[in-house]
Order: structure tokens, then sequence, then C-alpha cells
């Protein structure tokens, strides 16, 4: 766990931004600090797993394409190719096979429905199939076996209640025939777990109250 930001202050708070990196050792409950994060400093990055290395990419500032693997057996950072798309923050990453995959989002222009895969060989971003809703940032993604879902998100001026999942073998979005029911629907967490998913928390909207709501999804 890491990188992030807090704001200190009541109205128009002054922003801190992080680059520590910690593990949690899920036996003893210790929480162990790791390299630092050695780009910029920023929030509202995403990361795909593959394998035990990590993949950081995007960010808050306009500047923060680069992407960074962190390899957990020897503790260390390694500058990788620079993300390809144009919305680098607030978007949402998931990993299928020996690939990652990094979408939606909100960039200089606004907001982003198109996708990009991660190759880990070429080191090298492909395009593929963009997403058939409205652009939007702040949704929730993750991947069970070669299909990924994506939950929620803000469009602006709402948030919206959608479940979209994509198919690696067949590069296709399909909308599934159900809504999120829970009431945050944007900057949400989601979880797998024994192959059952799990998805909660988060705000109706980016200045609205948080929500404590936990909802597993019967796929």
């Amino acid at each position: 766990m890491g990188l992030g930001s807090n704001c200190l202050g009541g109205g128009l708070c002054t922003f801190t931004y992080f680059k520590d990196l910690w593990r949690l050792d899920p036996t003893t409950r210790l929480w162990t600090r790791m390299a630092d994060f050695p780009g910029e400093a920023r929030a509202n990055a995403v990361v795909f797993v593959i394998g035990d290395q990590a993949y950081v990419t995007g960010g808050s500032s306009a500047n923060q394409f680069d992407t960074w693997q962190y390899n957990t057996s020897n503790n260390t950072w390694t500058r990788m190719a620079d993300f390809a798309g144009s919305c680098n923050a607030r978007a949402v990453a998931f990993s299928i096979g020996t690939k990652g995959y990094v979408g939606l989002g909100r960039g200089l222009n606004g907001g982003c429905k198109d996708f990009w895969a991660y190759d880990t060989g070429a080191n090298s971003w492909t395009r593929v199939d963009s997403l058939l809703g409205m652009p939007s940032d702040d949704a929730v993604g993750f991947a069970i076996g070669d299909t990924a879902f994506v939950v929620g998100g803000f469009t602006n001026p709402n948030s919206v209640t959608e479940v979209w999942t994509y198919s690696a073998a067949g590069n296709a979005w399909s909308k599934r025939q159900t809504i999120y029911p829970g009431i945050g629907l944007q900057q949400m967490i989601g979880a797998v777990a024994a192959g059952r998913i799990f998805v909660g928390l988060g705000t109706n909207n980016p200045t609205g109250a948080p929500t404590d709501d936990f909802w597993e999804y019967i796929k």
C-alpha cells in the first residue's frame, strides 16, 4: 500500500502527496516500510499486479504518464514504458494473464473511455477495445480468469450504476443486465476472494458523504 495524498484544513485545503510504500504481514499484522516510489509523489495513480511484480502508472498531475515496476523479490523499482493513453488520472486497472489493462480516467481534455494493454514481455502499450458506455473516472475494476469487471464511476454530472465486463480473448466489452445497488458509485474498492466478488464503500458524488455499505456480486 502506498502513494496517495491528504488535505489538511477546511475549505480550500492544502494537498500533500506521498511516495512511501508499506507491506502488511497478514500473519503478524505488522507493517514494514519498503523502498519509496522513485517517481514524483502523487495520488490517483493505478496499479495492476502480474506474478510477483506490481506496475504503477499515471497520477493526478498533467505530466504523470510514467510507469514503474515494483519487484517484490528484491524490493526495487524499475521504470518501464510510459502509459500511452491521454487520461492518466483516476483511471481503472486490472490484469489478465501476462498483460495489464488501464483505461477510463481523466485527462487535460476531459474523460476517456479508451483502454490500453501493457505487454510485460515487450514493455509496450497497445490500444484495445474501448468501453461502450460513457467516459468515466473513479470506477473500480478487477478480473477473474480472462474476464474483467468495471463497476460504477463518475460521468459528469452523475455517478453511474453500470456493470461492464471485458473479454480478453474476444477483445470486447459487454454490459451486464444488472446495476450496482449501493449508494457509493465512485471511489469504491473491489476485491476478489475465492472466486467471489465484493464491491463497496465510495461516495455518490465528488463532494458527497462517504458510504460504508458492502455488496457481493453473484455473476
